[in-house]
């Protein structure tokens, strides 16, 4: 764990001592004092979880080597091969992991991921994606999402 996420942890593990010790003997802190205490443990909590959340994300993108890829993709009897760069396939990736229908501007003609899409080739590895996308650094202007068609 990091140094600032584990600060917060320790600070969050003594508003937790000092709560359970004015809870334990009634009358000793007034009301205010236990609302606050009680208050800012969830906030406490929250930011420890997300600063602990970004360092593990930077340590999983330390071996992150952007690289386009080569992919194949078929819808239906409609296959292309398209060359991503490193931006583009990661999106592709996330798109595929949350099931969302997109389509991807490419230099020829929009690309269409569906559900029912098979993707042959090596799109980035999943756990690259999700650090990129806890740290905010994966932005994809080149993907649209498509419309949602009534069955």
């Amino acid at each position: 764990m990091a140094l600032l996420p584990l600060g917060y942890l320790v600070l969050t593990l003594a508003f937790t001592a000092v709560l359970a010790l004015l809870l334990r003997r009634p009358g000793a802190a007034r009301p205010g004092v236990i609302w606050g205490l009680a208050a800012g443990l969830p906030v406490l909590a929250a930011l420890t979880a997300a600063l602990d959340g970004q360092a593990r994300a930077a340590r999983v993108l330390e071996s992150y080597v952007p690289a386009p890829v080569n992919v194949t993709v078929t819808n239906g009897r409609r296959t292309q091969a398209l060359q991503l760069d490193a931006r583009d396939a990661a999106c592709v990736e996330r798109a595929r992991r949350l099931h969302s229908e997109v389509e991807l501007r490419t230099p020829g003609q929009p690309v269409q991921f569906l559900n029912s899409s098979v993707v042959t080739g090596a799109l980035p590895d999943p756990r690259f994606v999700q650090a990129l996308t806890l740290r905010g650094e994966l932005e994809c202007p080149n993907l649209r999402a498509l419309e949602v068609r009534a069955k």
